[in-house]
């Protein structure tokens, strides 16, 4: 947030896009979990994954029916965040209750505004194919083992799995989506070891690959800051 604010964009912007961005992006996935369950029914499956996916399940409700209420009542999530953002300030004096109120009150009608209509359509749209694609090469993980799982298991195992990610355990759901992947493509029938090298492998290309280029567009991007940072001429003293 902090780069982007030394381009010029307000903060407030960032964390409004940032925002609409993830509810777009859950909507989509609660969608790719829903097609996974309707694809996968009437198979056999394990009893670990019939407790892993009732979890997921009841995470998918507790959020619905959240979104649902603060999307009727935009206070409640005024409320909350001021309530929040008191607590958060033990921590780090500098937040302000107040604006933290008004920022989420204000996401909220934005939320309400970008869930309908042509925009909703758009986002909606390239949320889907950002999970599919990643859900593709998953899936290319596991044939490159001579495994295929099927679009079912495969959908719901990696929508269980970012669903359970959202619980800020890890950064970036770090050792949750491994085991919840695992744990489920062996319960629809995936050979252990073959679903352990492929989640491994397919984690290497979808988390730490990208690590590299965005740690190398940071520092091009500090280092380019501070040297037009340098290079500005300096205000001359009066008298």
């Amino acid at each position: 947030m902090s780069t982007l604010e030394a381009e010029g964009i307000a903060a407030s912007t960032t964390t409004e896009a940032i925002g609409l961005t993830s509810l777009v992006s859950t909507v989509a996935l609660i969608a790719l979990f829903g097609t996974g369950l309707v694809a996968t029914a009437g198979r056999h499956v394990s009893a670990t994954y019939l407790r892993i996916a009732g979890i997921a399940l009841v995470l998918v409700v507790l959020v619905l029916a959240i979104a649902l209420l603060v999307g009727a009542h935009p206070s409640i999530a005024e409320r909350a965040a001021r309530r929040a953002a008191s607590w958060a300030r033990h921590v780090r004096p500098s937040i302000d209750p107040e604006k933290a109120a008004q920022t989420s009150k204000r996401l909220v009608v934005l939320a309400r505004s970008a869930l309908t209509g042509r925009a909703f359509g758009e986002s909606y749209g390239f949320a889907s194919a950002d999970l599919l694609f990643d859900l593709l090469s998953l899936d290319l993980m596991f044939v490159a083992f001579r495994y295929q799982p099927g679009f079912g298991p495969l959908a719901v195992a990696y929508a269980a799995a970012n669903i359970a990610s959202a619980i800020p355990i890890t950064p970036g759901g770090l050792g949750v989506i491994e085991v919840t992947l695992v744990a489920i493509t062996v319960g629809f029938g995936a050979p252990r070891a073959t679903a352990v090298i492929a989640v491994l492998g397919y984690r290497v290309v979808n988390y730490w690959l990208p690590l590299l280029p965005g740690a190398v567009a940071y520092l091009r991007l500090r280092l380019s800051q501070n040297a037009a940072g340098k290079a500005r001429p300096s205000t001359p003293s009066a008298g």
